[in-house]
């Protein structure tokens, strides 16, 4: 009798650490936590302990986070200017086309352009984290205006990834160089399998991003899943399918880091 009761308890005990162990792996490097600063400021909190802030601008707080590697698309003063932690290697804060691999985190830059095609007056960057790809277009409207050019469709195939599971894109209303429509042919063009939209100052131009979208879906079927966050923080969990031929749409509110 005790003989059985001991085999059980053996029993009970293995099963109890392989679920332990199998809770543990399905925690590792499978979420990525994404805080939206506002325009397009943004701050991401990987599973594997790194943190980066991208494109952080002077009118941004980040509060006590303390970014391992800081990406900047270009020097203007929406998109750079916040204040790093004095302790950050300089070699971290990446710009003018650096590249950088550490912990299982890739950036690598992707020369893109505000004013003019093909200009390449700033540098997008591709953060890619077990397989899994990130793209800040940071000022990319030129490159977004140009969408039903036959020459842009040609350098985009060249320089975007194959895939791209999340896609920070500006958004215009026609007020910033770029139109809705252009957003969304680009969007479609390129395929992502997540958006959320950045780069406005006011929630009306978001607001008329949407309803477009909302619009197009009407038209042309329910091609887009929009989902609109209530606050500035998402998370994926990485390791999970995504129905295929659907673009989700995240839409978040923007909010200091606190």
């Amino acid at each position: 009798m005790r003989r059985s009761i001991r085999k059980l308890l053996v029993t009970v005990l293995s099963l109890s650490i392989c679920i332990q162990i199998q809770f543990a792996s399905a925690g590792i490097a499978q979420d990525i936590q994404i805080h939206y600063l506002g325009h397009a400021g943004f701050l991401f909190q990987f599973s594997n302990g790194m943190g980066v802030v991208a494109d952080y601008a002077a009118f941004h707080d980040i509060g006590d986070f303390k970014p391992d590697v800081a990406t900047y698309s270009h020097g203007h003063e929406d998109h750079t200017g916040g204040i790093l932690p004095r302790d950050m290697r300089r070699d971290h804060v990446l710009c003018n086309a650096m590249a950088l691999e550490m912990n299982g985190l890739s950036f690598s830059p992707i020369a893109t352009s505000e004013t003019t095609a093909g200009s390449n007056d700033n540098q997008s960057y591709l953060m890619t984290y077990q397989g899994f790809n990130i793209l800040h277009l940071g000022d990319a409207q030129a490159d977004i205006s140009e969408i039903d050019s036959e020459a842009e469709r040609a350098l985009l195939k060249r320089i975007r990834p194959e895939k791209i599971d999340l896609l920070l894109i500006p958004i215009g209303n026609g007020v910033c160089s770029i139109t809705n429509e252009e957003v969304a042919d680009f969007i479609d063009f390129v395929h992502p399998r997540r958006v959320i939209p950045m780069h406005y100052w006011h929630f009306w131009e978001k607001w008329f991003f949407l309803r477009y979208m909302e619009r197009r879906n009407q038209a042309n079927g329910q091609k887009y899943n929009i989902r609109k966050i209530d606050g500035p923080k998402w998370s994926i969990d990485i390791s999970q399918p995504q129905k295929e031929g659907v673009i989700e749409i995240i839409a978040l509110e923007d909010a200091d880091y606190n």
